[in-house]
């Protein structure tokens, strides 16, 4: 299933918690000014592989955002990230969209590739913005054309929950 889900999934960008340098287009614009506090039970830097490793109950904040996971594991290249990988069970991403609703995704794993743009999530993937939740076994998030696709193995199916919007009561006259 392929479909147009920019405003859904964008927020998503784990990636931002570490890369400092850019902002989804609907994070709050407070998020991006505010400092990255990573904390975990190890933390391992290999400089050769411009690489650093987080173990064991990894919390990532930053502003309204918060990325938890069991590990978590950052790849640089000249100081830039080129691919951030969580892992947990469930790994779990939290921000408030600037719409003032909380966004949370949850999935096994979570990955975010500079190369080809491209954030996916996979292993129970789970997103939910205010009432309207996707749930898949993959769903990867195209960040340059703002598309999207879910996907599940043969015998499941790709379920998506989007509840119709609120209509103001008649006042009384």
């Amino acid at each position: 299933m392929r479909r147009r889900i920019y405003d859904f999934l964008a927020p998503l960008l784990v990636a931002t918690l570490v890369i400092g340098a850019g902002r989804p287009a609907q994070a709050l614009e407070s998020d991006a000014g505010q400092p990255l506090e990573v904390e975990a039970d190890q933390a391992e830097f290999l400089d050769g592989e411009q690489t650093a490793i987080y173990r064991g109950r990894v919390v990532a904040v930053r502003g309204t955002q918060r990325l938890t996971a069991e590990e978590l594991t950052v790849k640089l290249a000249k100081g830039v990230v080129t691919r951030l990988v969580a892992v947990g069970r469930p790994a779990t991403f939290r921000m408030r969209h600037d719409d003032g609703q909380w966004i949370d995704a949850q999935a096994g794993r979570m990955e975010y590739r500079a190369a080809d743009q491209t954030l996916v999530l996979s292993a129970a993937a789970r997103v939910v913005k205010g009432d309207q939740t996707i749930e898949a076994a993959r769903i990867v998030y195209h960040l340059d054309t703002g598309s999207a696709e879910a996907a599940a193995p043969e015998g499941q199916r790709v379920r998506t929950i989007l509840n119709p919007a609120q209509r103001p009561e008649p006042q009384a006259r």
